[in-house]
């Protein structure tokens, strides 16, 4: 059999690369051709396939079987929409040679499935919450908190993270100045259930280039972008 020869062009999916664990299995094309092999990645509509012998070669999604094309709905995860809200609740006490505060921080976390293909597989969506010491600029996880879920009978899944409490202190006679914490942004990490990203939200670039490495830390941790 030719592998490369298995069947024509397909719908381009997406124009990201997904990657999921998967399992060796016998895979048939439209004409009957088969091949063993294991599922490595989606890309642009086609999918590549790790045969026994460690080769890998790529065929088109329209050009594998029903039941192929049905079980990778099983592994592709969907195109997720996030939203993130994050609320400040703030108090204010002063004096004559002060203006303290304390805050309140926390973020609400909307996410969606936008396209229609159906998904079984579980996901886990992590919100952190970083902070910044306003005296030596240090970034901090300061609430990090997991959402387990799944799009196989609704589209949409809300949770709220974790309550902080930051303090600043203000002293206008004091050459310190200003210590104390401020809030500086926000991640949401989406995992699948092998544990691989599948897509991030962020106020920061830097955050969602370093998001492989923020969310192994804890909470509480300092963190270096």
């Amino acid at each position: 059999m030719n592998k490369n020869r298995i069947i024509t062009t397909l719908l381009v999916l997406i124009a990201c690369q997904w990657s999921v664990q998967a399992e060796m299995r016998i895979w048939k094309d439209k004409k009957g051709n088969t091949i063993e092999a294991e599922f490595i990645t989606l890309m642009r509509g086609k999918v590549s396939l790790k045969t026994t012998d460690g080769k890998q070669v790529r065929v088109p999604l329209s050009g594998l079987s029903s039941v192929d094309q049905e079980y990778l709905k099983t592994l592709i995860p969907p195109k997720f929409d996030i939203k993130v809200k994050v609320e400040i609740d703030t108090k204010t006490k002063s004096g004559q040679t002060y203006r303290n505060k304390q805050q309140t921080v926390w973020g609400t976390v909307t996410i969606e499935k936008k396209n229609r293909e159906p998904c079984s597989k579980q996901f886990k969506a992590t919100l952190m919450l970083i902070s910044k010491d306003r005296k030596n600029g240090d970034l901090k996880i300061m609430s990090k908190k997991s959402h387990s879920f799944s799009v196989e009978t609704e589209n949409k899944t809300v949770f709220t993270g974790e309550e902080s409490e930051l303090k600043q202190y203000n002293w206008a006679s004091s050459s310190s100045g200003r210590t104390g914490s401020e809030y500086d942004g926000y991640l949401v990490v989406i995992e699948n259930d092998a544990g691989n990203i599948i897509t991030t939200k962020s106020n920061s670039k830097t955050l969602e280039d370093q998001a492989g490495r923020v969310i192994k830390e804890p909470k509480d941790a300092i963190i270096s972008l």
